[in-house]
């Protein structure tokens, strides 16, 4: 919220996904009833790849570009690793488009989905570009620094990410704030020199790491703030990006993201969690209750 702000009325969460099951699941789960009665809480199908709208299934009611006139919030939790991103390749301003190819020493046919991707091999070949590779005029200035920038590196771009953000942006009138965490780079420097991805498969699916450092500039670009943490993470990157008019004026939102990310991260808490499993059978009910008070300390 803005300091100068009161009174920010009704508020309305929003669950969404691309899988029907998983709306189903939430629709049904008893613990939520309650909200979906208060008005609190409704549920919209949305694919980051292509929706404009968001239909809400509960008020019937469907929120369009400009259909907003205060700001929106959006939390998109392991979202950008999973979904599609393309790849390039750039050396002395020169940029090259990855194409990767995929085989298997087995029958594809024989394997399930989890076999197939722990089989699964793969390799580039790149293709010399002689045009722009977008069209939208704010991917062609983010791939503009890039070639600038960057040499002898393999970049991972997030199109669909980025293209996904900025409709959404566009579903208010009074702009964004984006929550965003996942693993990934921020740095420009943490993009140079760096080898072909590699797939990282998990549970039947596989991920790749995210290019923050592009929604950075795209926000910065569009003059709004973009809030990363001073220092590397390991895992997990907790972003936000206030793309918002006056943006700069948003100092409790800033202060925030200082308390609960910059001085003491979900990154961090999770590593004295997994400290605090291995050593709970010598702990005291003392030492117990201080871990406990801690993770309700509003991190």
């Amino acid at each position: 919220m803005r300091t100068n702000r009161t009174g920010a009325g009704p508020v309305c969460y929003v669950l969404t996904d691309l899988a029907e099951r998983n709306l189903d699941f939430v629709r049904r789960h008893p613990r939520l009833q309650a909200y979906y009665e208060s008005g609190l809480l409704d549920l919209a199908p949305f694919d980051i790849n292509q929706s404009t709208e968001l239909h809400l299934q509960r008020r019937g009611r469907t929120i369009a570009a400009g259909s907003l006139d205060r700001p929106l919030i959006a939390i998109a939790n392991y979202l950008f690793d999973s979904i599609p991103q393309d790849l390039f390749y750039i050396n002395d301003q020169h940029c090259y488009q990855g194409l990767v190819s995929l085989f298997t020493k087995e029958d594809p046919t024989t394997l399930s989905q989890e076999q197939l991707l722990e089989q699964l091999h793969y390799r580039y070949a790149y293709q010399e570009l002689t045009e722009a590779p977008y069209q939208e005029p704010y991917l062609q200035r983010l791939m503009a620094v890039y070639q600038r920038s960057l040499s002898d590196t393999h970049l991972l771009f997030p199109m669909v990410g980025l293209r996904g953000l900025h409709r959404i942006r566009a579903l208010s009138n009074s702009g964004l704030l984006f929550l965003s965490a996942d693993k990934g780079r921020h740095r420009l420097s943490a993009l140079q020199g760096q080898q072909p991805p590699r797939l990282m498969p998990h549970h039947g699916a596989f991920s790749l790491n995210v290019n923050y450092h592009a929604f950075k500039i795209y926000c910065e670009q569009s003059g709004g703030i973009a809030l990363f943490p001073d220092y590397r993470h390991r895992s997990l990157i907790v972003s936000a990006l206030l793309l918002l008019d006056e943006a700069g004026s948003y100092t409790e939102t800033q202060h925030a993201y200082q308390r609960h990310v910059q001085e003491f991260s979900p990154e961090e808490f999770h590593t004295i969690t997994k400290h605090a499993r291995k050593a709970i059978p010598e702990m005291s009910a003392e030492e117990i209750l201080a871990y406990v008070r801690l993770s309700l300390s509003g991190l």
